[in-house]
């Protein structure tokens, strides 16, 4: 798997990526990136992006797949935004904390959120959480248009 393929989803159905999710799942490998479809491309990070401890304007979320072999890797959400520091605890305050049974690995203001759900959760579910994530966290609508950047496809 080694092609990169994009769609457009609503962010209440996530059906349309459900088979390539799968897919994913299944080779162990590649990634799903999430961004606010109806954004503009976010610029690169500037100097003053950098010194600010902001991360991008524009949030992203990724789900990697877990990794089979002789390295195994669970699966990752990650969610970069530009809310600032400590968002695991304000998005718990605002109802919208790590579901049960994830293990938080980052919660950086430049660097966002990394998360490992536990294994056999479903990447659809992974996802919705972090687009609710995404509206209490940086104001994009989680059932608003979202371009889906599927890497490791066929």
């Amino acid at each position: 798997m080694t092609g990169v393929e994009v769609l457009v989803v609503e962010g209440g159905d996530l059906s349309p990526l459900r088979e390539l999710l799968a897919a994913l799942a299944t080779a162990g490998s590649g990634w799903v990136n999430l961004t606010p479809a109806d954004a503009e491309p976010p610029a690169p990070t500037s100097i003053w992006g950098r010194i600010n401890g902001r991360g991008p304007d524009v949030p992203r979320i990724t789900w990697t797949a877990p990794q089979h072999g002789r390295r195994e890797e669970p699966a990752q959400l990650g969610i970069e935004h530009a809310s600032g520091s400590k968002a695991l605890p304000r998005l718990a305050e605002a109802g919208v904390g790590l579901p049960a049974g994830w293990v938080r690995l980052q919660d950086h203001a430049m660097r966002g959120i990394v998360a490992v759900p536990p294994p056999g959760t479903d990447p659809e579910a992974a996802l919705r959480w972090g687009l609710a994530a995404v509206e209490h966290l940086a104001g994009w609508a989680a059932d608003g248009r979202w371009r889906a950047e599927v890497h490791g496809v066929a």
